[in-house]
């Protein structure tokens, strides 16, 4: 038994921190606090001890952390992935004594008319909030348990189900308790068109089988990835959009719908074909990740073949008896016509059903195998996706009414960006309708369940319109920032440095060079600003926002967090012992991710990288030799020469491009291994005649002359070779590159990475309908200049 006396000064140094109301306690003007908090919070779950106390916590304590943990999640730029998982597991194990209410009202629904019956009840069609929502009946057979006691009882499940966001995650909005003829516990999530995948691929069977199976397996493995086990994987209990995308349901309520329905009945009424061999045939019958693989190979085979699987059993005793004697299998049919595409993923089938657990795939490698299968994917994006409305975790300055009209624009957005001229038009807003539009898109980038191609058409579009109209997005200009713009720490091609302070903080300001062509300097600049604004990643140093000087010449400056370590040239001149293939993996992982995105850097050199508290390599100034040949004369742009690629320098229209970055990529591990400029020997304009004229590399330098000579022979040199390729298309891509900086398997002894210190932007009041009747315009004059083609 722990002592109070260790107890107290380990775990109430956090909440003496934490206000006593908290639903109001974190707003802006508390972000200090709210961020001491988030850090001490941070600190006590990296510890047994910690997560122990945080387990002891009841009554009044209970329900403040976990409150203050919500207001964490909701938060989608505040955790790293392993802190978001931490959190979420913490708030599973408070969710019982912090008695958190997932309990609905006022939930309308005809229980005479189900839609489909399965195993444990019945999937209704109901309204809730003037929504159309999807109602899963569980009837409850047992008469001596207490619906509620029981679903207290796996109250942490159900609230990690509540902050779940994935495109191929179905919402889950809550419970909803009905009395009639009998109990039933009714669990809400939103409507879905197409009904479960049985009844989806029996309406359409043309549909593309592959891309549903990718759709079920990247639901999976963002389960997996939060040590969540789904439990019950099968097609019934996997619903398909009118986008025909594919969305895991009822996962994590096998355990509840069995103490419910008791298990004898769950059993003999269950599917066979379902049935999991170890779960069966071991002591511990607790579904595991391995088990949802097995489940994951079943629905693909049914899926594929249009049969149930195992369905040569017709009962469940025979299947067991043939599990025992590792007998059944799942064969494929013959004779069956399939394209390459459904031969590959059926040696996936085939895996996942191993009998021996260990030897079946991890979701993540499934993942990454159906990724690589190139599936052509014309599906439109879902706007089913959101995070789920649920009455207790409304934000406090959004109505339900507005999230309303923010599906509504969501749906005539998606429709518009289908239609070039529709985009055309949209393009062509100026003033107050172009400013309503933009910053909607600016909150749509926030919202966390967008894919990741929904996202990058939005950011792209965003960027065209802020470009062509001149608007920015009202929350990425911050007021009271401070700075005397008369002492500036740097000067750099694009502009210069100065140190300043927000919110108490210190932060980086980056001043535009001066040019009397102020609105060409700020359209010159506002793809690459809104493309930085919209980056969230561990090796992207952070935006923060936008400032306005007020002194008599106007400049503009983007500020961002400060950095005392400095660039890494500045960090490797004060430490020259510091390994450099870990700083390496930062830079390429940072250019993987702007590549995702179809963001090119065109500027990656040591200099426009800078290191972090914790010492993580962050990639800044990408886009800026566009920006600097526009504000300035273009000799300032010389000092990029030496890591700029060969072909940049062959066709004077040419820009960079995500190989030129890969070229620049191999220049800055020569830069970072050597302590020497690429290229050294050479002057810019030598340089470029050299380029110009045959395939000149840097030299290989001496062993004498480099005291980390190993690690730069063995890896760094060969790594380099392979980027330094004069025909673009031989260079290796930025993925393929960090794969091979991963597989070197260096130690990496750098501090643990916190939790960055973070400044909320403002968020902006939206007219909603003001933007719906502003895309229903463009899209009727879309229409109409349509028609008079036609017509001509």
């Amino acid at each position: 038994m722990k002592s109070s006396k260790y107890k107290r000064p380990f775990f109430h140094k956090l909440f003496r921190q934490v206000p006593s109301s908290p639903t109001t306690g974190f707003d802006a003007d508390n972000i200090d606090l709210y961020r001491k908090c988030r850090i001490l919070f941070t600190e006590v779950i990296t510890s047994v001890v910690g997560r122990e106390l945080i387990a002891e916590l009841t009554d009044s304590e209970a329900r403040t952390m976990a409150i203050f943990l919500r207001k964490l999640l909701d938060n989608q730029t505040a955790l790293s992935e392993q802190e978001r998982k931490d959190t979420l597991h913490t708030l599973s194990v408070l969710a019982k004594s912090a008695q958190l209410e997932l309990e609905l009202e006022s939930v309308q629904c005809d229980f005479s008319q189900p839609i489909s019956v399965d195993d444990s009840g019945c999937v209704y069609k109901g309204k809730y909030d003037n929504q159309l929502v999807r109602v899963q009946a569980i009837r409850v057979h047992r008469q001596d348990v207490s619906p509620k006691s029981t679903l207290k009882a796996h109250a942490g499940e159900l609230a990690i189900r509540t902050y779940l966001s994935h495109p191929n995650i179905l919402p889950f909005y809550g419970l909803y308790f009905t009395h009639e003829s009998f109990l039933r516990v009714c669990i809400v999530s939103p409507w879905i068109e197409h009904g479960d995948l049985v009844q989806y691929l029996r309406e359409f069977p043309d549909t593309s089988r592959i891309s549903l199976l990718h759709d079920i397996i990247s639901g999976l493995q963002y389960l997996h990835g939060l040590d969540i086990v789904h439990g019950d994987l099968k097609p019934r209990n996997i619903v398909v959009t009118r986008e025909n995308r594919a969305m895991l349901a009822e996962f994590g309520l096998s355990r509840i719908v069995v103490t419910l329905a008791s298990y004898a009945s769950h059993l003999s009424t269950g599917t066979p074909a379902y049935l999991v061999p170890e779960m069966l045939l071991e002591d511990d019958d607790t579904p595991k990740k391995e088990s949802d693989i097995w489940a994951f190979g079943c629905t693909c085979y049914e899926v594929l073949t249009g049969n149930v699987p195992f369905y040569q059993y017709r009962t469940a005793s025979q299947l067991i008896r043939a599990f025992m004697a590792r007998e059944a299998v799942c064969s494929k049919p013959e004779p069956i016509r399939w394209g390459s595409l459904e031969e590959q993923a059926w040696s996936k089938v085939e895996q996942c059903m191993e009998y021996d657990p260990d030897r079946r795939p991890t979701s993540e490698e499934l993942l990454r195998s159906f990724t690589e299968l190139n599936i052509s994917d014309r599906r439109q994006p879902d706007v089913h996706s959101r995070k789920a409305i649920r009455s207790q975790q409304v934000s406090e300055t959004s109505s339900k009414q507005s999230i309303v009209h923010y599906d509504k624009c969501c749906t005539l957005l998606m429709e518009i960006e289908g239609s070039s001229s529709s985009r055309r038009n949209l393009l062509g807003l100026r003033g107050e309708d172009a400013q309503a539009v933009a910053d909607f898109l600016n909150k749509l980038l926030g919202d966390a369940t967008l894919s990741q191609t929904k996202m990058k058409e939005t950011l792209h579009l965003l960027a065209r319109l802020v470009r062509s109209a001149l608007v920015f997005p009202k929350s990425l200009f911050l007021q009271g920032a401070r700075c005397e713009l008369g002492h500036p720490v740097a000067e750099g091609g694009f502009g210069t440095i100065y140190k300043g302070t927000y919110k108490g903080q210190p932060v980086s300001f980056k001043a535009m060079r001066y040019s009397e062509d102020y609105r060409q300097n700020l359209k010159a600049q506002a793809r690459e600003l809104i493309f930085w604004a919209h980056l969230s990643h561990q090796n992207i140093l952070p935006f923060l926002g936008i400032y306005h000087s007020t002194e008599k010449v106007q400049r503009i400056c983007f500020i961002s967090p400060w950095m005392e370590n400095g660039d890494l040239v500045q960090y490797l001149q004060a430490n020259p012992d510091i390994p450099r293939i870990p700083l390496l993996h930062d830079i390429i992982n940072g250019l993987e991710y702007l590549h995702m995105f179809g963001i090119v850097h065109g500027d990656l050199k040591a200099k426009n990288v800078f290191i972090s508290a914790t010492q993580r390599g962050l990639l800044s100034d990408f886009g800026t030799v566009r920006l600097s040949e526009t504000m300035t004369s273009t000799t300032t742009s010389m000092g990029t020469v030496h890591w700029q690629a060969p072909e940049l320098f062959r066709d004077e229209n040419s820009a960079p491009t995500k190989e030129s970055d890969i070229w620049a990529f191999a220049c800055t591990c020569y830069e970072v291994s050597t302590g020497l400029i690429p290229f050294h020997e050479y002057k810019p304009w030598q340089l470029i005649a050299a380029f110009v004229q045959g395939k000149v590399i840097p030299e290989k330098p001496q062993a004498a002359s480099l005291s980390n000579w190993d690690e730069f022979d063995s890896y760094v040199w060969p790594l380099a070779l392979s980027c330094w390729k004069y025909a673009p298309e031989s260079r290796p891509t930025a993925t393929q590159l960090l794969d091979s900086i991963v597989k070197f398997n260096i130690a990496d002894n750098r501090p643990k990475m916190e939790l960055e210190a973070t400044i909320p932007r403002s968020d902006t009041n939206i007219d909603y309908d003001h933007v719906y009747r502003v895309l229903r315009q463009v899209q009727s004059n879309s229409a109409t200049k349509e028609e008079t083609a036609d017509k001509e």
